[in-house]
């Protein structure tokens, strides 16, 4: 009785949930559209991916550069996409929306290290890139040559930010520093000093007035662009902070730190302790969080990861991810999507056999048109079937126990009335 229950229950666990590991790398940086329909990842695999983010599909996924690809910055006026890779190059691609397809338009070649950062002026007629060689240099977009000056400090160039009227650039580096350049002039504005350690991104809010960082110090300061002081000091975080957004309408910054923590700091009143949301754990990443963005009515988040995999999150105190998009590394790629339960998983990798059933190794390079959303209603489908399998087995096992039962008491009895 209890083998067949056991073969069973092998049997449809090994279909619905045994099978290939996946393989993908770090989430180095992400982007959204600007009206928040499309999610930019650019991975350590040298790919770039663009996801339908309602969805959660998989639209394209492009290998841009022949080593980690760092950053990734969108400009919706011109349409273009521009990566910085660890090949000492930073290359402009043109979007085309409706295929989801990038083309090429130029390389910028110049930096003797890494280029940590890439974006575009407001007007999308330039590039400014930060390099790990200590410096920040400008291109024009078209025909990638570079233009006006260098920009240098002391050690790695980690973030770049443009202010809105474009006179001025504010850089972070590893040299602990925040410095503020006049760009036209190309001259240093004034050095902002303060943290203890790595300065990991800046950011500029209140129309120029206010200067953001965060450092792996654990610290994220507002200081006051005109002077250079600081405003705030915002302390609290358990590990060093990794990356910083401000949300659209500048009211809420949003800081996560290397433990997990992601934080909400509101901008409009000083003090109180933040919200935050744990987001290591189960159902939340494996590793540290790199990069993060927030849809621009700020009902979502969605962090990178060097575990290999984009989260969304409700920013309304939730705890568990509300979906998860992952993608290999090999060439083959996928999206996936949940809002309940889970896929069986061990440390860093989910074991996926089959979507829709199809086996993952016959679902092609691209998904365009899979719908991967997991609906509670078939898992409830696939668990009742399962109960109706293994009663059936029972019924028919218990019958036929009970017909050898009482095929070997008609037989006893037969034998004894022979006997008398």
């Amino acid at each position: 009785m209890i083998f067949p229950v056991v073969l069973v229950f092998c049997t449809v666990f090994t279909l619905e949930f045994a099978g290939s590991e996946y393989q993908t790398d770090w989430i180095t940086d992400i982007k959204l559209s600007h009206d928040n329909t499309l999610l930019f990842a650019v991975s350590r695999d040298g790919t770039l991916k663009i996801w339908e983010l309602d969805s959660g599909i998989l639209l394209n996924a492009v290998v841009v550069h022949e080593d980690w690809v760092l950053s990734v910055d969108y400009h919706p006026g011109t349409g273009m996409l521009v990566t910085g890779s660890a090949d000492n190059t930073a290359r402009i691609w043109r979007l085309d929306p409706g295929k989801a397809s990038i083309d090429l338009v130029s390389t910028l070649s110049g930096h003797e290290d890494w280029v940590s950062t890439a974006v575009f002026t407001q007007n999308g007629k330039r590039v400014i890139t930060g390099s790990d060689d200590g410096t920040v240099r400008i291109w024009d977009t078209v025909s990638g040559a570079r233009q006006g000056p260098v920009f240098e400090h002391g050690a790695w160039v980690n973030d770049v930010f443009i202010t809105a009227d474009e006179r001025y650039l504010v850089t972070g580096s590893a040299d602990g520093t925040v410095r503020i350049w006049n760009l036209a002039r190309g001259e240093l504005v004034r050095s902002l000093r303060g943290h203890n350690s790595s300065v990991e991104e800046v950011s500029v809010i209140s129309d120029g007035e206010k200067v953001v960082s965060a450092s792996t110090d654990r610290s994220v300061k507002i200081w006051e662009f005109d002077t250079g002081s600081v405003l705030r000091n915002l302390t609290g975080h358990d590990g060093g902070v990794l990356t910083l957004i401000v949300s659209e309408d500048e009211s809420e910054l949003v800081t996560v730190d290397s433990q997990g923590y992601i934080r909400f700091w509101d901008l409009e009143r000083i003090g109180g302790i933040p919200k935050s949301i744990r987001a290591f754990g189960d159902k939340g990443h494996r590793d540290w969080i790199l990069t993060i963005e927030m849809t621009a009515d700020r009902r979502y988040l969605i962090t990178g990861s060097a575990d290999g995999t984009i989260r969304l999150w409700r920013t309304d105190d939730q705890q568990e991810p509300l979906a998860v998009l992952i993608g290999w590394s090999d060439g083959e790629f996928f999206s996936y999507r949940h809002n309940v339960g889970w896929i069986g998983s061990e440390y860093s990798k989910e074991r996926i056999l089959s979507i829709d059933g199809k086996m993952i190794e016959d679902l092609g390079r691209a998904l365009p048109t899979l719908n991967l959303l997991e609906e509670t209603e078939d898992r409830e489908r696939r668990i009742l079937f399962l109960l109706i399998y293994l009663a059936g087995i029972f019924v028919v096992a218990t019958t036929i126990v009970v017909a050898l039962v009482r095929r070997m008491i008609m037989f006893r009895k037969s034998r004894t009335s022979t006997e008398e």
